[in-house]
């Protein structure tokens, strides 16, 4: 649940159900997993109460804000689990390299492929998805 087209359509070519909007329709079923990816808690918010009862809530957001309010009693309640934070690359990274190379496409989620030596250039421009490479 998104209101940036950009990122909507990415998350829609890697498979996931997308809805242009920052509150849930009724008629909705909710999900299992959701992601959050703004830094707007509104959304937050409603991409919480889009998630199932036992279902994971992850957040990509980062809130400039000194405080951003927590449903806790309908988490408790509901058994929601709200993921956030840093992931720990090094830990990681191994299953992933793995991931990547045998079964899982990640071109739909670039927007472009910048040359190292054009990235001072193309930085500041960014948007979306760029990957700088060396090759």
């Amino acid at each position: 649940m998104d209101t940036d087209p950009q990122r909507l359509a990415m998350a829609e070519k890697l498979g996931a159900t997308v809805h242009d909007r920052t509150k849930p329709d009724k008629s909705w079923d909710p999900y299992p997993i959701t992601v959050h990816t703004t830094a707007d808690p509104g959304v937050l918010a409603s991409t919480m109460r889009a998630t199932w009862p036992d279902g994971v809530c992850t957040d990509t957001g980062i809130y400039y804000q000194a405080t951003v309010e927590m449903p806790l009693l309908s988490m408790y309640t509901r058994g929601l689990r709200f993921v956030t934070g840093r992931v720990n690359a090094r830990a990681v990274i191994p299953e992933i390299l793995e991931l990547i190379a045998t079964r899982c496409d990640l071109a739909p989620a670039v927007d472009r492929v910048v040359a190292w030596d054009h990235a001072p250039q193309a930085w500041p421009a960014m948007t979306g998805k760029t990957v700088f490479t060396r090759l």
